[in-house]
Order: structure tokens, then C-alpha cells, then sequence
């Protein structure tokens, strides 16, 4: 088969924050790539090793369906990955904030970004938002919502129809 391979994740090794490590991860689970670690499990910190070994985020990367994610939104310092999933027509979606400095940035998802090729998305309105970050549901939310990315960080939700 043809796999994304952007080579190994190097979260709680090599200097990376927590952030950087978050979005290493969850940008490794939009596309589809082999979850190789270059570090040591038993050596990392304990934030570390809760996000290489957070379950939601791991299914999502493992998905069934196999299909790549890629960008849906681009702008200065923002970006919004999707990826289609094989639970009940949901979406994985990341919302990246490539901003270096500043308290973070509102970033927005709305149902338009979706692409038309989706399943079950062409006439969706509402939806349930599940953060696989902080492992937390946000709430059932009518085409748009809204969460604050840190500088240099992501968001990733599981977003279901409802």
C-alpha cells in the first residue's frame, strides 16, 4: 500500500513542548502516518507518555478507512486538516495556529470547509464535537463552532452528525 510516512514522532524527546508534541501527534494521526516513536516510553515525562498514549487520537490515525486527511482551510497563521472517518460518517479535523507569540487565536470550523465528497456532510447542519486532546465532548453545535488555539498548538475533535 502507499502510506504517508513523514518519519517518526519525536514527542517527549529532542526539546519539544507539550505543544509541539500535541501537534506533531495529531497532525501524524490526520495523515495517516505510521505512529514510530523515536524516543523512549520509559524515560519520557508522564505528559508525554498520556499524549502518545491517548486512545482517541490513536483511533483516529488507525482508522479503518485509511483515507488521508489534508488541509481544508489555509491562512496566515491558521490552518484546518480533515480527515474522513468510518464512525457514522464523522470527521477528524485539527485546527492548527502556526503563530509564534500572543495569548492564542478563536479558531473557526464551519460545515462549509467540509468538502462535498463527504459522506453525510453535503446538508448537515448540526453536529456533536468531541476534543480528543483533552478527551472532553464540547457540545452539539448547529454548522460553526469555535475554540482557542494557543500559538504554536492545535485543537483535534471528532465531529459526528447528529
Amino acid at each position: 500500500g502507499q502510506w504517508n510516512d513523514p518519519d517518526m514522532v519525536i514527542g517527549g524527546a529532542n526539546g519539544l513542548s507539550l505543544s509541539e508534541a500535541t501537534t506533531q501527534f495529531a497532525l501524524w494521526a490526520i495523515f495517516a502516518a505510521p505512529l514510530l516513536l523515536g524516543n523512549d516510553l520509559r524515560s519520557i515525562d508522564d505528559e508525554f507518555k498520556l499524549l502518545l498514549q491517548n486512545e482517541e487520537i490513536i483511533a483516529v490515525n488507525q482508522d479503518p478507512m485509511g483515507k488521508q486527511g489534508g488541509v481544508i482551510y489555509d491562512s496566515d497563521y491558521i490552518k484546518i486538516f480533515m480527515r474522513e472517518l468510518t464512525d457514522g460518517n464523522s470527521i477528524a479535523v485539527v485546527m492548527f495556529n502556526n503563530a509564534h507569540g500572543g495569548f492564542g487565536q478563536y479558531v473557526e470550523f464551519t460545515d462549509e470547509l467540509v468538502p462535498q465528497f463527504v459522506q453525510g456532510w453535503s446538508e448537515q447542519k448540526m453536529f456533536k464535537v468531541r476534543n480528543l486532546v483533552n478527551r472532553t465532548t464540547l457540545g452539539v453545535y448547529n454548522r460553526s463552532f469555535q475554540d482557542l488555539i494557543e500559538p504554536s498548538s492545535v485543537g483535534m475533535y471528532k465531529l459526528t452528525p447528529v
